[in-house]
């Protein structure tokens, strides 16, 4: 098996055009909207927390009370998960973030998201808010938006709030797994009586253009732009290459393959055998089984990664959280053994016993030497 390849070409202006008509209608509502607007939950894929967000939504909605909300926590490592969230802290110190599942079940995904209304309750300032309503001449309650690209779960969001606060089955917003859904701000929507709290729900946007034809992959590899923009052949062979670049060989076991390898004809005939997909002659169906390596990824079978993090990045920050762990554990020990020194005083001669002295003993008291005690027993017994 040859090297595999360190970088990844793409066609220039491969993503110009990333800025349909409802995403335009929908920002520019967000900004209609938002001096009406209490809070914001900023949905983010954990896959991509980086790059996963639009510049226009977040200069929109910049100085309202955020919170980030990074949405399908369980496809990544737990490990990987927490340096994403220490740079995060880094760049955005003022933007508290939560994590969520995506899972199917609906009280898997209520386990987490339970945490994201008192999150932002803690974040908005209750009296400026009673002051803006009361000069409108409303009565007291509180608008939140869901804001993030497409796909990236704001849906799931908003019916999780109104499940556990509402305590109102069913789905007030509509979930898919396409982008695009969400074509519309729509209704107010509300998720809590005490207090009132109404949430506005958004359509995925992204920014006119992406530059960076890198974040354009990895927003097509998750389903945020719809992967006929830019050819089903071109994103599968990005992902066998970042699954080499992550070493994430699960599919080189899951296809019976030898070895890891660079090369997706090589990948996508094992995949047509692996899977029966053959048309007449024998012929591989390749459009088949294209389908089914992207799947295979999305369905989480091809193991996790952050697509954000270098993997370099990832290696010396592990290195680093071992160490610690191993400084901590050091330091546990000494701390044991400070808190016990009796048996290294017996040791240092300070006692003649190794057994611990009482709690009523001093040093002194344990460290007297049985010819003393005996001569003042004597002494006193004769006076």
């Amino acid at each position: 098996m040859n090297a595999f390849r360190k970088v990844f070409k793409v066609p220039k202006n491969a993503f110009i055009q990333t800025f349909p008509n409802h995403m335009a209608k929908g920002l520019l509502m967000l900004q209609h909207r938002s001096p009406h607007i209490d809070g914001v939950f900023l949905v983010h894929d954990a896959r991509i927390p980086l790059s996963g967000y639009s510049d226009n939504v977040f200069n929109c909605l910049q100085g309202m009370p955020l919170v980030m909300v990074l949405n399908k926590a369980d496809l990544v490592p737990k490990s990987h998960l927490q340096l994403a969230m220490d740079i995060l802290s880094k760049r955005l110190p003022d933007i508290p973030v939560v994590t969520t599942v995506c899972s199917k079940q609906d009280k898997g995904f209520d386990k987490y998201a339970k945490k994201m209304l008192p999150k932002m309750l803690d974040t908005i300032d209750f009296e400026k808010v009673k002051e803006k309503r009361h000069a409108n001449g409303e009565s007291f309650y509180i608008r939140l938006v869901v804001a993030g690209i497409p796909n990236c779960g704001k849906s799931s969001v908003i019916n999780a709030l109104r499940r556990i606060h509402a305590g109102v089955g069913g789905k007030a917003t509509r979930v898919g797994a396409v982008p695009g859904v969400t074509r519309a701000v729509l209704s107010e929507i509300r998720v809590s009586r005490e207090p009132d709290v109404f949430v506005v729900d958004s359509p995925g946007i992204l920014d006119p253009s992406i530059p960076d034809s890198d974040v354009g992959m990895k927003l097509a590899l998750i389903g945020t732009i719809p992967e006929n923009r830019i050819g089903k052949r071109m994103l599968i062979d990005y992902l066998l290459f970042t699954l080499n670049r992550q070493q994430q060989f699960t599919y080189v076991k899951r296809l019976r393959m030898n070895e890891p390898s660079d090369d997706i004809d090589e990948v996508l005939v094992a995949v047509c055998k692996r899977i029966g997909a053959l048309k007449k002659g024998g012929v591989g169906d390749i459009d088949r089984a294209s389908t089914w390596f992207l799947n295979e990824y999305r369905n989480d079978n091809l193991g996790r990664m952050i697509l954000d993090l270098n993997p370099n990045t990832v290696r010396r920050y592990l290195e680093k959280m071992k160490e610690q762990r191993l400084d901590a554990a050091r330091k546990r020990d000494l701390d044991h053994i400070a808190g016990n020194d009796w048996w290294q005083r017996a040791y240092d001669g300070e006692t003649m016993t190794l057994g611990k002295p009482s709690p009523e003993s001093t040093l002194e008291d344990a460290s007297e030497s049985p010819s003393e005690s005996a001569s003042e027993s004597t002494s006193s017994s004769e006076s």
